[in-house]
């Protein structure tokens, strides 16, 4: 298989992964379980479909960017995308995982939002 046809799998197993990422995420927060875990993000968490769209379309544009170098620096950009794909497939083994856990995840959140309460008085 061509190194091409690779980075195309890749590149979108990484849009696909992120658009898991975005449903698990929206549905985490929308049943309080959870709070967003990017400060970038937490703000357009509120909204689910403001959400998605950027979500979607900031990862759509790094996807492309990845795409329309992979013959300057074809290695790098193979390299880049693998590391992406592992840190997404992270991301999705992680939610998995919290729904076969949801307790353990509760205690987590709780610390997390104590933590971010605490910053925010300072």
């Amino acid at each position: 298989m061509s190194k091409i046809k690779v980075l195309h799998i890749v590149l979108i197993s990484i849009m696909i992964l992120n658009i898991f990422d975005g449903v698990f995420t929206t549905y985490w927060v929308e049943s309080e379980k959870a709070t967003e875990a990017n400060p970038l993000m937490e703000v357009l968490v509120e909204s689910p479909v403001q959400f998605m769209v950027v979500k979607i379309s900031l990862v759509s544009l790094g996807v492309l960017l990845l795409w329309r170098l992979k013959n300057k620096r074809p290695k790098s950009i193979l390299v880049c995308s693998f590391i992406l794909l592992l840190l997404f497939s992270c991301i999705f083994v992680y939610h998995i995982w919290a729904f076969i856990n949801p307790e353990k995840i509760a205690s987590k959140i709780t610390n997390i939002t104590q933590t971010r309460e605490c910053i925010k008085e300072e």
